[in-house]
């Protein structure tokens, strides 16, 4: 009967659930006071090298450079700790549909972006603001939505990266080295020349930079799939055929 009712078992509860766990954890707290304190240096930074005439949104890589670097630890530690920390067992003893746990989990995890990216935005037309009413700059305020969502792209696929790379590999040290060391080797490809053609094909760029235009939509396309969709559906074979201890 109780097997029952735990198949029965509602998705927010499982969300809520998942929602405690993270933020639950020291190193949660750690990283967001970290991701905090860095964003407000990067804040009143961006005040100072700011160039009179610059589009508002220029400043956005800068302030969120501290987001980008440790958020995806975040996404990487929810996803793996129910196999580091041995918790999986009871976790899927409640919830036997272990797709449920996954989906809530990147679901949780899409919310902290949006609700990081709006901070960022918030951050960053306070920072324009400050700039045009205190000290004068003339500043391009060109927060429209076409360029909102263009400069929001990076900062969901490297988080999706370390979704997908932490549900594929489920070990916490292996998924941050990947993590890390990954877009840095394909980017890096595509300035050697003999495999330059190539490596656009498996680029990571596209989780830094918004839209490069030396690379085709083709490419793109290529990238999310290898890099995104292939490791989350592989992962979530795995995860659904593995014996969990």
């Amino acid at each position: 009967m109780q097997n029952v009712k735990n198949k029965n078992l509602k998705f927010v509860n499982v969300l809520k659930s998942e929602f405690i766990k993270l933020t639950g954890k020291n190193l949660f707290k750690i990283i967001t006071l970290i991701i905090f304190s860095l964003t407000i240096v990067t804040f009143v930074v961006s005040l100072y090298i700011f160039k009179d005439g610059s589009s508002s949104l220029s400043m956005l890589p800068l302030i969120s450079n501290p987001t980008i670097v440790f958020l995806g630890v975040l996404f990487i530690v929810l996803v793996t700790e129910e196999y580091s920390s041995g918790t999986g067992l009871i976790t899927y003893t409640f919830v036997p549909n272990r797709n449920k746990v996954i989906f809530a989990k990147l679901i949780l995890l899409l919310c902290i972006y949006a609700i990081v990216m709006s901070i960022l935005f918030a951050l960053t037309f306070a920072s324009s603001l400050i700039l045009k009413t205190i000290y004068g700059y003339n500043v391009n305020f060109d927060f429209e939505l076409v360029s909102i969502v263009k400069m929001s792209f990076p900062l969901m696929f490297n988080l999706l990266f370390a979704f997908s790379i932490a549900i594929l590999v489920k070990q916490i040290s292996v998924a941050l080295v990947l993590y890390y060391v990954l877009p840095i080797v394909t980017i890096v490809a595509t300035t050697i020349q003999p495999i330059a053609s190539f490596a656009k094909w498996i680029s990571l760029d596209f989780i830094i930079y918004t839209f490069p235009s030396n690379f085709s939509i083709y490419q793109r396309i290529s990238s999310i799939i290898l890099w995104i969709l292939l490791p989350i559906i592989i992962g979530l074979y795995r995860n659904n055929n593995m014996d969990i201890q």
